[in-house]
């Protein structure tokens, strides 16, 4: 038995190392086929630039976290790709020998080459897009892989346009420039580069001494890059936002600070529940990162019970469990004194509240809670959710008017939906079975 085991493990290996090596094989063609054989120095690498009237496009491969695969050959080594830096840059790969797997073949270089780029573009261990112009000068920067080989080839059309040309503004910020609009526009044309944003922000607010940070304009900096999904900075101005939330309530308004603060949150509320890879009883689950999260962030106790009856309904309604999820939204409501919520999740949560509940009271309150953003819309999914649920609380007349305005709004088969539900309304018969 332990013969024939060694036997199919033997067969497995060789299998698993057959394919390796062959997608090794196809990923070492295509690299030679795209990138420059080897760089001496910068003097040659220009002067070649100007001779072909060519950008240089430098792929700096993340040092410690291979982005070789799949993905990466479907999206980095497409045709649209491989032909337009082809037609429009010299491009170098470069990999760190001391960290990188060596099976893999990059362009050769020059070590004082590759300190000089370190020095010069600010690189350290991520994958990183560097574009520099034919004169020698870098010019744009980007941090990130890219989601598909369309973004990638954008970026690549928008640099050589003159579009994003994050390191000439990063000199004029060097030089002292700390306006407001310039410090997001430079911020922006980094286009993803992380570790570039986090000094950009944190000197940028350290150059307002003695209050003189508390601006409107100012403010406006720090609430839009306390939010951004593409800066690991939205840290720092986060906490710049939440410490100083009184002094930003007279220049952005209280609602407005709150509703970012309480977004964070939620996002660090939803970290604590996770994903779990077994399944375990959701209402247990959700008990235990609500303890977790009132131990962890003690100092947002004002917050406590928006944070966690909003995060708790999320949850709830991915999981669909509609019993906890009714009570969760009851809590959410309670706690909701005009919070701003998102229209499709008013839509969605009404919508279950309609399907799942028979509480009048329940009924009614989402009924008031969800009036203005759904029969005050133009999208007739929020009309036929709201007529719905003033069908169910008896309302008739009120139904039949919003699912009116819902069919004349729609086409195709939901116009056809909202016809039938109409005709079971004006015939008394139940629309929620």
């Amino acid at each position: 038995m332990r013969f024939i085991i060694s036997i199919l493990l033997l067969i497995i290996t060789s299998t698993s190392f057959s394919q390796r090596s062959d997608f090794t094989n196809r990923i070492n063609k295509r690299l030679s086929e795209m990138f420059k054989d080897s760089v001496s120095d910068w003097k040659s690498l220009i002067a070649e630039a100007q001779k072909k009237d060519k950008h240089i496009y430098i792929h700096w491969v993340d040092l410690n976290n291979s982005s070789i695969g799949s993905d990466y050959e479907k999206i980095f080594f497409s045709k649209e790709v491989a032909s337009f830096l082809d037609s429009n840059f010299i491009s170098i790969n470069i990999k760190n020998k001391d960290y990188y797997p060596s099976e893999y073949i990059y362009t050769k270089l020059n070590k004082d080459f590759v300190d000089s780029l370190k020095r010069m573009c600010n690189l350290n261990h991520w994958q990183t897009h560097i574009i520099i112009d034919k004169n020698g000068t870098p010019i744009y920067k980007f941090t990130f892989s890219f989601s598909d080989s369309n973004f990638l080839l954008q970026s690549l059309q928008r640099a050589l346009k003159g579009e994003g040309l994050y390191y000439p503004l990063l000199d004029k910020y060097k030089k002292g420039n700390r306006e407001p609009e310039f410090v997001r526009r430079l911020c922006y044309a980094a286009r993803g580069a992380n570790e570039d944003c986090i000094g950009i922000l944190k000197s940028f607010i350290e150059s307002y001494p003695n209050g003189k940070l508390f601006t409107k304009e100012n403010g406006g900096v720090i609430y839009e890059f306390a939010e951004s999904g593409l800066f690991w900075s939205h840290h720092l101005c986060f906490d710049n936002l939440f410490q100083n939330r009184k002094k930003w309530y007279k220049l952005l308004g209280k609602e407005k600070v709150d509703r970012r603060i309480v977004e964070i949150q939620c996002e660090e509320f939803s970290y604590l529940i996770g994903f779990p890879l077994r399944k375990i009883q959701s209402s247990i689950l959700l008990e235990k990162a609500k303890k977790e999260y009132s131990n962890k962030f003690s100092s947002f106790k004002e917050y406590d019970s928006i944070v966690i009856s909003k995060s708790s309904c999320e949850y709830l309604y991915r999981e669909k469990d509609w019993k906890n999820f009714l009570v969760s939204l009851n809590n959410y409501i309670n706690n909701y004194k005009g919070f701003e919520e998102d229209s499709d999740k008013i839509n969605d949560y009404t919508w279950e509240v309609f399907k799942n509940s028979g509480d009048v009271h329940l009924l009614n309150r989402t009924l008031k809670w969800g009036k203005v953003k759904l029969s005050k819309s133009k999208n007739h999914y929020y009309l036929d959710t709201y007529a719905n649920l003033q069908y169910k609380l008896g309302n008739k007349r009120a139904a039949i008017k919003y699912e009116t305005k819902a069919i004349e709004l729609s086409s195709g088969k939901e116009k056809q939906n909202y016809q039938a539900v109409l005709l079971k309304m004006k015939n008394n018969e139940n629309t929620w079975l």
